[in-house]
């Protein structure tokens, strides 16, 4: 799937036509994936079928040939599962993000957020669900705000927002991160 991206970028780059699109993208292929590729374009002739000259056909028969039936619903099941655990915030967005884009969701933004909020650690939801957000870039903000003042300070009895945001205190708890 990677290989497709980068292979796109370079098609976007350079406005290929459909032809020199299949020929540039054969060029990147090695081993065994080129080895399939020459050996489906000796099938095609040899049973009189046209030759594959869009790219669009390329990509489907790799993708049905290379991508199991089950990749998509494992996605799927990777996000639905993914919790922020020992994760830094960083590194629990890219993960999130990459597996959102992986699953090619469509969905609003509410869906996006409470998805985003159900997988972080639930001292840092608790705070960031306090705060006014609209978007996922701000819940983001939110939660990685709160990660590096817990980490900061070890024990938090109150959030302070910017002049922007009113200041909204959390009950007094102490909070400790894991390690």
């Amino acid at each position: 799937m990677e290989w497709i991206q980068k292979v796109e970028k370079v098609f976007e780059w350079y406005e290929y036509s459909e032809e020199r699109k299949c020929k540039v993208a054969a060029l990147e292929l090695t081993d065994y994936t080129l080895l399939w590729l020459e050996n489906l374009k000796i099938q095609r002739r040899r049973d009189g079928e046209e030759k594959i000259t869009m790219w669009a056909t390329i990509k489907r028969v790799m993708k049905k040939r290379f991508v199991p039936n089950y990749y998509k619903q494992e996605l799927y099941i990777r996000l639905q599962t993914l919790r922020q655990g020992s994760l830094s915030m960083e590194e629990y967005v890219k993960e999130f993000e990459l597996l959102l884009i992986r699953c090619e969701l469509m969905e609003p933004q509410e869906q996006t957020i409470a998805r985003f909020l159900r997988g972080l650690r639930k001292h840092i939801a608790n705070v960031v669900e306090l705060q006014p957000y609209i978007f996922i870039e701000e819940v983001i903000k939110l939660a990685t705000r709160v990660e590096r003042q817990q980490k900061r300070g070890g024990v938090r009895t109150g959030v302070t927002m910017s002049s922007t945001t009113r200041a909204i205190s959390t009950p007094t708890q102490t909070w400790r991160t894991p390690k």
